[in-house]
């Protein structure tokens, strides 16, 4: 079961790439025993409940669906289209606005007070969530948090951080 957990964090969570590093993480109910989830469903919008998230565009949300859809197939599992599926799936994107400011020179020679440079950039978490249908409790909760880089809308990227 525990592998089967880890295997689900690697496959649904690294859709954040660029150059920095990316913090996965995941909890999910140690009671629920996993084996038995062997097709899948994305969770209609409408069903959802709000959450601070971020809108995705339509392109985004086919390509992180798609690469999510895909990761799982090589894993075994099957994505439901219509019907019945043993544990829905669930993904929004939270976005941070943060500032790195940087300080060089000490102030000597003429040059009396340090530099500064300061530096805008965004911090995006992806969450993605495996909801029992039946019990309709969250089973598993898994996030992924990376420094967003200005080409974060491409497929390519969301598919190698999928592969990851």
């Amino acid at each position: 079961m525990h592998k089967q957990v880890t295997g689900l964090s690697l496959s649904l969570l690294i859709l954040l790439s660029g150059c920095s590093p990316i913090s996965v993480r995941t909890d999910y109910d140690r009671e629920v025993d996993f084996a038995h989830y062997r097709t899948f469903k994305w969770m209609p919008r409408a069903k959802q409940k709000k959450a601070r998230g971020v809108p995705v565009s339509p392109l985004v949300d086919k390509r992180i669906r798609r690469a999510v859809e895909r990761e799982l197939a090589s894993k075994g599992y099957v994505i439901s289209q219509s019907g019945r599926a043993d544990a829905l799936l669930a993904y929004h994107v939270v976005v941070h606005q943060h500032m790195d400011v940087t300080a060089w020179g000490y102030g000597y020679r003429g040059w009396r007070y340090p530099r500064y440079r300061a530096r805008r950039y965004r911090e995006g978490t992806l969450i993605v969530d495996i909801v029992d249908p039946v019990e309709k409790k969250l089973v598993w909760r898994g996030w992924a948090t990376g420094v967003l880089a200005h080409d974060v809308e491409s497929d390519k990227k969301i598919r190698d951080a999928v592969a990851k």
